[in-house]
């Protein structure tokens, strides 16, 4: 059974870095913002809640320097041919990698604008940080 957004949401309370939950709470608040349903505020947050507790209570996402430290986490998502024989892992590991882009995108663009008060930018012209 899918969990609803609803018990998502409640989740991010039980991480245990104080930075992490207030940067998953803003960027589903600006999820909210730009009409984006449900099932994909949803499935953004997990991934992050996901992430977040892979890098464990002292690690928070501003800490994030190397793109091998994004690529541990995929990687755990990696099944060998006898547990998944149909490769169904690659699709699970692409949906966490976007997520994670679109992510670390929001934090680098559009949460250090907010925190400037500097002129809002689309998505689509937002920088890339070189980690990704």
């Amino acid at each position: 059974m899918p969990v609803k957004l609803s018990t998502t949401i409640k989740n991010i309370e039980l991480l245990e870095n104080p930075t992490n939950i207030e940067l998953i709470q803003g960027f589903y608040d600006y999820l909210k913002s730009n009409n984006t349903s449900e099932s994909y505020q949803n499935q953004n947050i997990k991934a992050l809640i996901n992430f977040a507790k892979f890098l464990g209570p002292n690690r928070d996402f501003y800490q994030l320097s190397k793109r091998e430290e994004i690529l541990a986490f995929l990687n755990t998502k990696v099944e060998s041919k006898e547990e998944d024989p149909d490769g169904k892992w690659m699709r699970t590991w692409n949906d966490y990698l976007q997520r994670i882009k679109y992510f670390i995108r929001w934090i680098y663009n559009e949460k250090n604008r907010i925190d400037r008060n500097l002129e809002e930018i689309e998505p689509s012209d937002w920088t890339t940080p070189s980690i990704l």
